[in-house]
């Protein structure tokens, strides 16, 4: 299932108001990175990348897209059409959280190497 299918089930089945279904299909719009995706290969970065792209718009907007988000990924994990929810990894208000990459090898002898010579 792609996350556009997931979307139009979710807006289709959930009962809301008919204006908050016209927000949501607007906002799906921002979305579109993800919009033929499976959802099931949606994951946190790409959570985070598609907040980095759109988090120099109004935030205020931006909030409400990514609550829109959270929502369907939401749905998704109740009708167990995922087991992991990609929303993870981002704070209250679509904020994502740092992912800290870790250093390699090389490059904590690197650091050793300078720590020792000091």
């Amino acid at each position: 299932m792609t996350f556009k299918e997931l979307a139009d089930l979710y807006i289709n089945t959930v009962k809301m108001k008919e204006s908050t279904a016209k927000n949501y299909r607007y906002r799906m719009n921002k979305f579109s990175a993800l919009n033929n995706k499976d959802i099931a290969e949606i994951s946190e970065k790409d959570i985070i990348n598609l907040y980095n792209s759109t988090s120099k718009r109004n935030i205020r907007k931006c909030d409400y897209e990514f609550i829109t988000l959270k929502a369907i990924f939401n749905f998704a994990i109740k009708n167990s059409f995922i087991d992991k929810n990609p929303m993870k990894l981002t704070l209250k208000r679509g904020i994502p959280t740092k992912i800290h990459e870790l250093l390699s090898i090389n490059q904590i002898k690197m650091l050793i190497d300078e720590l020792k010579k000091k």
